[in-house]
């Protein structure tokens, strides 16, 4: 608890007078006295002392510390960082008119959309061969962050001059791994599992790897099993970004940091989870004179961010699923969001009305569109 600079006023004045300085109360409250000035100026840094160790006491814990301080913490015991904005990565499929003669794509060539917001460029060169007409090469957009993700078949014009006439391009699939900058509980989430997970070859630990990944903010684990219900002998990983999006692209990269993770002779398959929006409907109860569509729109802000949070579905059945809570919508984790709220004290969620359980790979998002509070 901080203490005041009131209360430690009245602490030193306690004091004061209890050793007899001569000085009646009422003098020492007077402002400008000496006395009073003197208490002030016991007061003052005594505050400020007790301001900063509190500070220092929150930012010390996981659970408490919050931005730069998370971010120090996590580094100094997790040897980790918080991850950035990141690009997103995507397939681009190259069609020429003919398909005489070798045809070279330098790396770097620059694609973008047809309003022109977004632009992304070549990884590497791509050879199309003499005889083919076909290539594909992954691409990166050229600006960080949620707002560089495109659908499937966006990317169809090149901006930066011809290098072929009646070179045509497109992206088959939609981007995926663009993601803004890691949140305090997204990075609070992450860095749990790094001691828990640092043998290896475990189902959670290939959950651990496949985050290690920067595009990926969620995943989930499952072992193969046979007609008895044995482990097979392999495990499938479901990965997603912020969005609850993916594509091949991001899926060829978990695999790879995957060989880091898994146990030898056990084949991972990395999957992509599927989007599945939610609609989210709550009634509020605020502290009286505190309600405020600003205050709504902070609600409204707090159920995104903790349903986005949640995993693509692993669990082979229904019961298993709602078990581990992991990739289940439920009121109370509505109403756990909204309670998060400074001057909430009442809360009734309609939407969902009851727990609601993805399909397996799938994974659960809704956005601020889709959730309303009155």
């Amino acid at each position: 608890m901080v203490a005041s600079h009131e209360e430690l006023f009245e602490i030193a004045l306690t004091e004061a007078l209890f050793q007899g300085t001569g000085v009646s109360e009422q003098v020492a409250r007077a402002q400008g006295s000496t006395l009073w000035w003197e208490l002030n100026s016991i007061a003052a840094p005594g505050a400020e002392v007790s301001f900063e160790a509190a500070e220092r006491f929150r930012n010390s814990f996981l659970d408490t510390a919050t931005g730069p301080a998370l971010d120090r913490l996590v580094t100094d015991r997790y040897n980790t960082v918080r991850q950035a904005a990141t690009a997103a990565i995507a397939e681009l499929e190259f069609t020429r008119a003919g398909s005489v003669g070798d045809l070279t794509i330098p790396a770097g060539t620059s694609v973008q959309t047809e309003d022109q917001t977004i632009r992304f460029e070549t990884d590497r060169a791509l050879e199309i061969p003499d005889g083919s007409a076909v290539g594909t090469v992954r691409a990166t957009s050229t600006a960080l962050g949620a707002d560089q993700r495109v659908e499937a078949d966006t990317l169809i014009e090149l901006s930066g001059g011809t290098i072929e006439e009646g070179l045509e391009v497109t992206n088959p699939e939609r981007s995926a791994g663009g993601n803004d900058r890691e949140t305090d509980g997204e990075l609070r989430a992450r860095v749990r599992g790094i001691y828990a997970n640092a043998r290896r070859g475990t189902v959670s630990a290939l959950v651990q790897g496949a985050l290690e990944v920067d595009q990926v903010r969620t995943a989930a684990a499952y072992e193969k099993l046979d007609l008895y219900g044995c482990p097979a002998g392999a495990a499938t990983v479901v990965i997603a970004d912020q969005a609850g999006n993916s594509n091949s692209a991001l899926e060829a990269e978990v695999e790879e940091s995957l060989e880091e993770w898994r146990a030898a002779g056990v084949p991972v398959e990395v999957v992509g989870g599927v989007r599945t929006e939610r609609t989210i409907a709550v009634r509020v109860v605020f502290e009286s004179g505190t309600s405020s569509e600003a205050a709504l729109l902070n609600v409204r802000r707090a159920i995104v961010a903790f349903v986005n949070r949640i995993s693509p579905r692993s669990e082979d059945t229904v019961e298993d699923a709602i078990a581990s809570a992991k990739s289940i919508l439920t009121p109370g984790l509505v109403e756990t969001a909204v309670r998060t709220v400074p001057r909430v004290v009442g809360v009734e969620v309609d939407q969902p009305a009851a727990t609601e359980v993805p399909e397996i790979g799938e994974v659960i998002r809704t956005s601020l569109g889709r959730v309303s509070a009155t």
